[in-house]
């Protein structure tokens, strides 16, 4: 649904039939404001979802930490969240994911650097974490120790730079 111009009642109308559905497997609503919508109405419309693309969403602090702290005992294995500022959110909310999905998308997520030690200690202890998109993040303050352990657990990291003309990504496989 990429930049889709979607009306609210539309909004709520794709929700409460995602929340219904028994065989929708992924739900991407990539560029859809969704900072309008219920959070609870939200947080069940994805928590049954395989795959949920919620990038440029513009999703409130209230809504992330809703979805978030349902996420460990979800069917969410591929959780994008590129694009939305998470960086008012507790670290436990966001590595928590990691123990629960398998590909994360933390995209220009505007992360902290305690943020970013969380997760990447979580990479360290997960058994379900396997690729990490972590472009744009600012790894000042991260140990680099950290930074090398948690980089040796995944199979594909995504360190694109904003801040340069060329984006080269890093790939571990």
């Amino acid at each position: 649904m990429r930049y889709s111009n979607v009306t609210e009642a539309q909004k709520e109308a794709i929700l409460k039939t995602a929340t219904k559905s028994k065989v929708l497997q992924d739900l991407d609503l990539d560029s859809v404001t969704l900072n309008d919508m219920n959070r609870d109405l939200v947080t069940k419309a994805l928590v049954e979802r395989n795959t949920v693309g919620l990038n440029n969403t513009g999703l409130t602090y209230d809504q992330l930490v809703t979805l978030l702290m349902n996420i460990p005992t979800s069917k969410v294995l591929n959780l994008t969240l590129s694009g939305v500022n998470l960086s008012d959110l507790p670290d436990q909310y966001l590595s928590s994911t990691i123990s629960k999905v398998k590909t994360l998308d933390f995209k220009n997520a505007q992360l902290t650097p305690v943020q970013l030690s969380s997760i990447l200690c979580e990479c360290i202890w997960s058994t379900s974490i396997e690729e990490l998109n972590l472009t744009g993040a600012n790894f000042s303050g991260v140990s680099p120790q950290l930074l090398m352990d948690a980089f040796a657990c995944l199979t594909t990291l995504n360190l694109c730079s904003n801040s340069e003309a060329t984006f080269l990504p890093y790939s571990i496989r």
